[in-house]
């Protein structure tokens, strides 16, 4: 925004200028016209006077220039940065210093040749006056009559150029107040604006600090949020340790508890089983003397069966068949298997027997011989 401004004024200044300039030349051309009506009246030192009159003109014009320029050079300021590292103060040059700089040397360029032409244009005026001036004295000495009333045209014509030079100094000198009144105002707004740059870039660094120091607050807050965080869960991790170490302490007491009980049940298991045993080995005792005394019981027993037993027979009684035949074959099947058989009619039926025996253990072994080859067997006495 200040740089637009800037811009701005530079462009104003600049249709200022080329205003004056405008001006000051049809100033110069109307001199040169009113010089060059008044010369055929005029004498050598009139005509002298004349251009000392455009010299001064033009040396007037050359100054106001001059010092148009002059100010011009000093409308825009110099755009300076800060740098708040190093604190140095760098110059910047901007696009309108640049467009500044350039139309200063046209602006040279072109006042010296406006001097140069004026210059040339005095001179030239002042040769072709000087013949005319020449003539006019030699027509005033011969002709003695007029010489009244052509010094009286002289100064009325005079005193009519001192009037419009009088004219032109006084417009011209309104312009350089006003020239110099717009440069004083082009220079004190270039001030405030270079003013309300340095304000804004002081705000800018002031605001800079600020958030610089708001970001070190938030950087310091989020440390101390962090470290808080660290140290909650470190306590947290240490709790959970402790947690841990009492909860392995508690399983180690259970186990050593379990272990003990374990131990203690293994005692008492074993007090159990050595009381079992001792018990098993009282009833074994009295089993194996019950064992003798039945195994003695039945050896008398035995004996006394012995002894019954010598007085009566054993015969195995196979099968019995209304048929001989029948019988006849079981009894060939029953002496193949080496068994002492016969066959025994008694009444209608043929019967077939293994026998006999006077130990009825022998018959007990011929009936289990008989039955283990798909015989039936039944032991009589008699």
């Amino acid at each position: 925004m200040v740089q637009k401004k800037i811009e701005n004024e530079y462009e104003q200044l600049k249709r200022q200028n080329r205003r004056r300039l405008v001006g000051a030349v049809v100033m110069v051309v109307a001199a040169g016209g009113i010089l060059a009506s008044t010369g055929s009246f005029g004498a050598k030192s009139a005509a002298d006077e004349e251009g000392k009159l455009a010299l001064a003109a033009s040396s007037d014009k050359q100054a106001a220039n001059a010092n148009s320029a002059h100010s011009n050079t000093t409308v825009l300021p110099k755009v300076t940065v800060h740098n708040q590292q190093d604190n140095t103060v760098q110059t910047v040059e901007t696009a309108a210093d640049k467009q500044q700089a350039q139309w200063l040397k046209q602006q040279q360029a072109a006042q010296q040749a406006e001097e140069k032409r004026l210059q040339e244009q005095a001179a030239a005026e002042q040769a072709r006056k000087k013949p005319q001036a020449d003539e006019s004295q030699a027509r005033s000495a011969q002709a003695g009559s007029n010489e009244g009333t052509t010094e009286i045209s002289e100064q009325q014509a005079a005193k009519q150029r001192q009037q419009e030079l009088d004219f032109l100094a006084k417009e011209r000198a309104e312009k350089d107040r006003a020239d110099k009144l717009a440069a004083d105002k082009a220079k004190a707004n270039a001030e405030k604006a270079k003013s309300e740059q340095a304000k804004s870039e002081q705000a800018k660094a002031e605001q800079a600090k600020l958030d610089k120091a708001e970001a070190a607050r938030k950087q310091a807050e989020q440390r101390k949020t962090e470290l808080a965080k660290a140290e909650e869960k470190k306590a947290a991790d240490l709790k959970q340790r402790k947690a841990e170490q009492a909860k392995q302490e508690q399983e180690r007491k259970l186990a050593e508890a379990k272990k003990a009980a374990d131990a203690k049940k293994a005692a008492e298991t074993k007090q159990l089983a050595a009381a079992e045993a001792k018990k098993q080995a009282e009833a074994k005792k009295q089993a194996e003397a019950k064992k003798a005394a039945d195994a003695a019981k039945a050896k008398a027993a035995l004996a006394g069966k012995n002894a019954e037993a010598a007085k009566t027979k054993s015969v195995v009684q196979v099968a019995a068949f209304k048929s001989d035949e029948k019988a006849q074959q079981i009894h060939k099947e029953v002496q193949a298997l080496g068994l002492p058989s016969s066959v025994a009619r008694v009444g209608s039926m043929a019967r077939v027997r293994v026998g006999p025996y006077r130990n009825p253990a022998d018959a007990e072994k011929a009936a289990a011989k008989l039955k283990l080859h798909g015989f039936n067997a039944l032991i009589m006495q008699y």
